[in-house]
């Protein structure tokens, strides 16, 4: 029974979060930026300490589903399928085709107890939809008025700051410590592995000016800027998520290399250095007790997998998957971490929809970051706008190696995560991304946090 209070809280934070679409809206005119940020704050709010967050997620399929239900009907409308179809026979459309068909064959055919209940039938939905909006409607928004990928540039990494403080104020305060990770900081979300993701998704954002846009700002952008960056640093260091260590290295290493490799050989020294004299406390604070857990649920998602031809081929389904794991986790014995998924985004994308639907999935993944790299090279600073996307990409896909919460659609990961994604498809081997649009100049420039006025890009 959900209580009055609560319901109250989730209330209010749906008519706060109305409002604050009102003024984005006013802000740009465009629906599908308005969405997004809904999908987003709904996603943080879902995953936070702030009351009504546990009743609204358990809606959150039921609320989602209907803004997506109309990108999705337009997207699969027959005329445009035979368009698409007869236009080209392009590897990349070729691994999209093979990809639906064994979803369809894993949601539809071997899976279809999970579509037997509206909550089934939203996520899916919500799933699905999710890849559509972001990878296609998005992006093409983006590309019309290039103020909406700056908007929420500045948003995700204002939204990373402010997180950042909260969470050093509260890790000095003793406030919402969690008690399965004693000595890390969570800020104001449920778990510091929760909480890792935004600042793992937000540095690349506020260390690109500091490196490419120096000479266009001034003393005090540039301070403000390199202090937000230090914030959410520490932030991260207190957090002892070790996925989240590995993300932000990633793509601090990215970003420095395509400025200079001389800077990225003194920075990969640097950071080894730094890493063994004055962190290696906070990269061992959680012990062997943590790793050992982590390797029991991959053990046991691994064995699960083993146990089932059809489900290693075409899943266990996006909502029997709990169940199934947590019977087959207990069967091989007690482990240190009572989870219903083994914290690594393959082994559970497999669990839910099988090899067969990741092999084509990897294979274009794969292709679009070989072509980007490409583009990138062949003029980078005429593809300047690629390179934040590019870097968020891969470095939140290996730290998806030792979390999961990016296949998880009611947490706000999964849509950062695809905006990214989206964009860099879109852009990269997309409908439009052609190379008249390639060299188009619609690369994003400008300081990110306090937007340049003098910028080139405004």
């Amino acid at each position: 029974m959900i209580s009055l209070d609560l319901l109250v809280y989730a209330l209010t934070a749906v008519i706060v979060l109305i409002i604050v679409m009102a003024i984005v809206y006013r802000h740009l005119h465009s629906i599908e930026l308005c969405l997004a940020i809904m999908f987003v704050l709904i996603g943080i709010f879902n995953l936070s300490i702030i009351p009504g967050g546990m009743v609204l997620r358990n809606y959150t399929f039921l609320l989602f589903f209907p803004f997506l239900l109309p990108y999705i009907i337009d997207y699969f409308r027959p005329e445009k399928l035979i368009v698409k179809s007869a236009s080209s026979f392009r590897f990349d459309r070729i691994l999209i085709s093979i990809y639906l068909i064994f979803f369809i064959l894993s949601v539809v055919v071997v899976n279809i107890k999970d579509l037997l209940t509206p909550g089934g039938i939203a996520k899916i939905g919500v799933f699905v939809g999710g890849v559509i909006f972001f990878c296609h409607y998005f992006p093409k928004a983006n590309l019309k008025n290039p103020k909406i990928w700056k908007f929420l540039l500045k948003f995700t990494a204002i939204v990373g700051i402010v997180t950042g403080i909260v969470g050093i104020i509260f890790y000095f305060g003793g406030v919402n410590v969690n008690p399965s990770a004693i000595g890390a900081s969570s800020s104001y979300f449920k778990h510091p592995n929760s909480c890792a993701f935004i600042y793992s998704i937000s540095v690349p954002i506020i260390l690109y000016p500091l490196l490419f846009e120096r000479s266009e700002m001034r003393k005090d952008e540039f301070l403000l800027i390199l202090i937000s960056l230090f914030i959410v640093y520490f932030a991260m260091i207190i957090t002892l998520s070790r996925a989240g260590y590995i993300a932000i290295f990633i793509s601090t290493m990215i970003l420095v290399f395509l400025k200079s490799k001389k800077a990225f050989i003194f920075s990969l020294a640097a950071t080894f250095l730094i890493g063994y004299f004055f962190l290696q406390s906070f990269l061992l604070a959680k012990g062997s007790a943590s790793s050992l857990s982590r390797l029991g649920l991959i053990y046991s998602a691994i064995e699960m997998l083993k146990s089932s031809n059809i489900g290693f081929l075409l899943g266990f389904g996006t909502i029997s998957v709990f169940d199934k794991f947590t019977e087959f986790k207990f069967q091989l014995g007690p482990l240190l971490e009572d989870v219903a998924y083994p914290h690594n985004a393959i082994l559970f994308y497999i669990m839910q929809f099988g090899i067969l639907t990741l092999i084509p999935l990897l294979a274009y993944s794969i292709l679009l970051i070989v072509k980007a790299i490409r583009i990138i090279r062949k003029d980078k600073e005429m593809n300047k706008d690629l390179i934040i996307p590019f870097t968020v990409t891969i470095s939140l896909f290996f730290q998806s190696m030792l979390e999961d919460t990016v296949l998880f659609p009611e947490f706000y990961v999964f849509y950062l995560y695809m905006a990214f994604f989206g964009y860099l498809t879109y852009r990269v081997i997309g409908t439009h991304a052609n190379n008249e649009e390639i060299n188009s100049g619609n690369s994003y420039k400008g300081t990110i946090i306090l937007g340049n006025q003098n910028s080139k890009g405004n």
